[in-house]
This record gives structure tokens, C-alpha cells and sequence, in this order.
């Protein structure tokens, strides 16, 4: 009797060792459950931003243009019925530090004109904004003079100061739009007139003039057949 009772026991106590297993495997399964359901849900966030119109130009000025906030334009103010004054703004101080680069700054700045990543400089009167390669132009434009129909193959005949920051009209758009275009169109006149850049001094007169104020003497100039 007493031997039954202990075998009795014995399978009592086994089964309850069996249960408590059990449970705690059950515990533990739950466990790395919520574990991998939390490690699923919780994803790594992204925070690489990808530009893909950027075009590297190969130097570190160059490729910094999009950190201009304001190019050199002119604005004019209504006083009265018959005049007008006209107010020369300068635009950032980083434009000029590109524009002293010269000649050394041509051949990067022709290829950032193909970059189309957008500026928040404004086209005055439209709703469009410069691209990085616009830009890249109207600073190639402030080194060397840039005869549109020899250069382009293209006229723009009307100038609106007030809308197209001081350049005809449709140039600037034509550049944003088309800048693969330029780009080709830019190259093709560099390769064929670089070895005639020359400098020359500037004659400043009295009036207010951008140049002046940021000690740039020298403009490049193109003796043009």
C-alpha cells in the first residue's frame, strides 16, 4: 500500500513539473513573438535624400550654387506719373566669390548648366523657379560676354527688366527647360573660342555697379570673328 501510494506520488508530481514546462515555454514563445512582431514593425527610417537632377561639376564652389538665395537684378519703383527709380540689387556675396573664380570657373560652370534641381530664386512675373543650372548661367554670363544667336543659335529680342531679372525674354526659361540643350550648345562655343578669352580691365564710371563693390577689375572678354 505504502509502494502505491508513493508511485502515486511520483506520476502526481510529474505531471504538475510537465504543466508549469508548458506554460513557461508557452511564456517564452509569446515572448520572441512580440519581440519579432515589434522588430517588424518598427523600421529603420530612410534618411539618405536622394537629388536626382544633381550634376556634379568637379569643383566645390561650383557645386555649392545652390546655396544662393539672390542673384544681381534690378528692380524699378514708380514715383509719380513720369519717373521711375531704378534700384541695383547685388544679390549674395557667394555669387561674386564664383564670379572672381574667371576663367578657371568656365568649364564647371558649363557643366552645372545641365543640373536641374530646383532653386528657390523666383522668376519675377511668373511662377518659375531657377533651376541650379540657371543659375550656373547667369554667373557664366557675369565672367565672359555670352553672344546669344552665336552661342545658342537663337534670338531673344525683347527685355523686360522688370520680369526676367535684366535678361530678354524667354533665355532664362529656355535655359531651365532645355538645359541638355544649353549644355551641348555651350560646350560646342568653348571648345571653339577658349583660346581667345582674353582679360581686359573695367572702366567703371559713377554709377552703382556690383563689380565695384565685391573688387572684381577684370571682365573676360571674346574677340569674335
Amino acid at each position: 500500500m505504502k509502494q502505491l501510494f508513493i508511485i502515486l506520488l511520483s506520476f502526481l508530481l510529474a505531471c504538475s513539473s510537465g504543466e508549469q514546462s508548458q506554460q513557461k515555454a508557452e511564456t517564452t514563445n509569446l515572448a520572441d513573438s512580440s519581440t519579432v512582431s515589434d522588430t517588424t514593425q518598427e523600421k529603420p527610417k530612410d534618411t539618405v535624400k536622394v537629388i536626382k537632377n544633381l550634376v556634379p561639376s568637379g569643383n566645390e564652389q561650383v557645386d555649392r550654387i545652390s546655396e544662393i538665395k539672390q542673384i544681381p537684378h534690378v528692380t524699378f519703383t514708380q514715383l509719380g506719373k513720369n519717373n521711375r527709380v531704378r534700384e541695383l540689387h547685388c544679390g549674395d556675396a557667394f555669387f561674386w566669390q564664383i564670379v572672381q573664380m574667371g576663367e578657371e570657373a568656365i568649364p564647371y560652370l558649363i557643366t552645372k548648366v545641365q543640373d536641374s534641381t530646383k532653386t528657390n530664386i523666383k522668376i519675377p512675373c511668373q511662377e518659375e523657379y531657377l533651376n541650379v543650372g540657371t543659375v550656373a548661367y547667369v554667373l557664366l554670363s557675369g565672367i565672359v560676354n555670352l553672344p546669344t544667336m552665336l552661342v545658342f543659335d537663337m534670338q531673344f529680342d525683347s527685355f523686360n527688366t522688370d520680369c526676367n531679372l535684366g535678361y530678354a525674354d524667354g533665355m532664362l526659361e529656355y535655359i531651365n527647360n532645355r538645359p541638355k540643350d544649353a549644355h551641348k550648345k555651350l560646350t560646342r562655343w568653348y571648345r571653339k573660342y577658349k583660346s581667345k578669352i582674353t582679360k581686359e580691365k573695367i572702366k567703371f564710371d559713377n554709377e552703382p555697379d556690383c563689380r565695384k563693390q565685391h573688387n572684381i577689375v577684370y571682365r573676360l572678354k571674346i574677340e569674335y570673328d
